[in-house]
């Protein structure tokens, strides 16, 4: 099975970042053992759009429709509680995307993920 991740990270420092400082996401696709780069995907960053916060967030949430599970340093309360209304899975990473990645596929995680999960946070260990 493959599963849809999107990172929310910078491509070229691949340092994960908190969702409402995001500029871009990192998209790939994970199955058994292996990651493809699907693309990278520029967003406003949430916490940037001052009065047009829920505007942002509504286009963040549209843009990443075909993802199953958003991953990023760390998410707030309204962030969480929109992405699991819209049936997407947030996991919290201290790290890079890469080190993200490479916990994920020791793990098995595209063999052992469910989809429609109603767990919508899991840490999933620090890069730290």
């Amino acid at each position: 099975m493959t599963v849809r991740l999107a990172f929310a990270g910078d491509s070229e420092n691949r340092q994960l970042d908190h969702f409402g400082h995001a500029q871009e996401f990192v998209v790939y696709d994970l199955d058994d053992s292996t990651a493809a780069l699907v693309e990278t995907r520029a967003i406003d960053a949430f916490c940037a759009a001052g009065p047009r916060g829920d505007d942002a967030l509504a286009a963040t949430t549209n843009l990443l429709s075909d993802c199953q599970i958003v991953i990023s340093a760390a998410v707030g309360p309204c962030v969480y509680d929109a992405l699991a209304k819209n049936g997407l899975v947030t996991l919290e990473y201290d790290g890079t995307i890469d080190e993200a990645l490479a916990q994920l596929i020791a793990r098995g995680f595209g063999r052992r993920y469910a989809p429609g999960s109603t767990r919508a946070t899991v840490n999933v260990g620090s890069g730290s």
